[in-house]
């Protein structure tokens, strides 16, 4: 007996063939569904965050780094028409 979609038939833990089948249609259809999903495109993409990970002993002068590139490119993109 093949498994149906969507088949509410009850099918023991003992069977395992038939509980193989099940997990394995499951686990298809489940990646199925993410490959879909994942070919959704945003119209516009307004923000981004980044996490970058910084040591305790770096992290003032890095955090000025940081600081000083985001307000350039804050800067710049200003004068650019379309950017945020």
């Amino acid at each position: 007996m093949e498994p149906k979609t969507g088949s509410t038939d009850l099918v023991s833990l003992g069977n395992e063939e038939q509980v193989l089948k099940i997990v394995a249609g499951s686990i298809f259809n489940l990646w199925e569904a993410v490959n879909n999903l994942t070919r959704l495109q945003p119209t516009k993409r307004d923000r981004y965050r980044v996490t970058i990970p910084v040591c305790v002993d770096d992290g003032p002068a890095i955090l000025r780094v940081i600081r000083e590139h985001h307000a350039a490119w804050k800067a710049n993109s200003a004068q650019a028409p379309g950017l945020p």
